[in-house]
């Protein structure tokens, strides 16, 4: 559809209406504007759409794959360093719990011991 000429008398045969919007989505506005004109706006929402749902699957894969391992986030992992500070032990005793704790694989003291490498 071409853009239609304004002036008296001369009705576009879509409705518009005027909107405010932040100058920092102006650009956004005016592509999708660009695309409606050109008849490309339904094949874009059409691959929006299909990339949406690749992003929602690999999200789902990554979630089933963490499913088994998880991984503490920094206040979780903050809040067993502390638990494990208080309990005044000697430093590689304390980071093989804390390690346990963040990766959810168990951690002897003896990984911690230094082979010469």
């Amino acid at each position: 559809m071409e853009k239609p000429k304004g002036g008296r008398g001369k009705h576009a045969d879509y409705q518009s209406t005027h909107v405010r919007i932040p100058d920092i989505i102006k650009e956004r506005v005016e592509h999708l504007k660009e695309l409606f004109f050109s008849g490309e706006l339904d094949q874009h929402d059409e691959r929006v759409n299909r990339a949406m749902q690749l992003l929602q699957d690999s999200e789902k894969d990554i979630q089933l794959t963490n499913v088994d391992s998880p991984v503490l986030d920094l206040k979780q992992a903050i809040t067993e360093a502390k638990k494990i500070l208080k309990m005044k032990k000697s430093a590689r005793e304390s980071l093989t719990k804390l390690l346990t704790a963040l990766y959810n694989v168990e951690v002897t003291k003896e990984d911690l011991i230094d082979d010469g490498n």
